[in-house]
């Protein structure tokens, strides 16, 4: 018996197991930023923190303490397991509606958790992935973009 295999001329999906990350604007400054639906929170790196609001970085809107410290587990070894305090910063990214639509500039505000020596320099976790109702990361010819999934409100409502 002797048989063709012939191509379907359909391609492979790839899946990386790699983190995925997008750029995002403080003001000024451009951060990688770890997209982690594994997050409890929207964290940002103390010192990157503490280091742009002392400057006058115009995205940083605050900053409070918290009323009790709140205990978390993190993947960097040397991460403080606690965080007291909450700081609120405007970002811009780059996103879209709807899958392979029209990416824009998107603004938002949003609080992120401070953490010692988080491991990465800002954490979108689960608050942004709940407030935008999903969100995907789609990597095209030269960038990554934010798809933020039609049916729901977007990150900018």
């Amino acid at each position: 018996i002797k048989t063709d295999i012939v191509w379907s001329g359909c391609g492979t999906y790839t899946y990386q197991h790699m983190p995925l990350r997008i750029e995002v604007t403080l003001g000024e400054y451009t951060v990688p930023v770890l997209v982690d639906t594994g997050s409890d929170y929207d964290a940002i790196d103390r010192s990157l923190s503490e280091s742009l609001s002392s400057s006058g970085c115009e995205a940083f809107c605050g900053r409070q303490q918290l009323q009790r410290p709140l205990s978390v587990a993190g993947f960097s070894r040397d991460m403080a397991k606690l965080t007291q305090s909450i700081s609120r910063w405007q970002f811009t990214y780059k996103g879209s509606n709807t899958q392979k639509g029209l990416s824009k500039i998107r603004t938002q505000t949003r609080d992120f958790n401070e953490f010692q020596r988080l491991g990465d320099y800002m954490i979108l976790g689960m608050p942004s992935v709940e407030a935008s109702g999903g969100l995907e990361v789609v990597t095209g010819q030269h960038d990554k973009y934010v798809w933020l999934f039609e049916s729901y409100r977007t990150f900018s409502e």
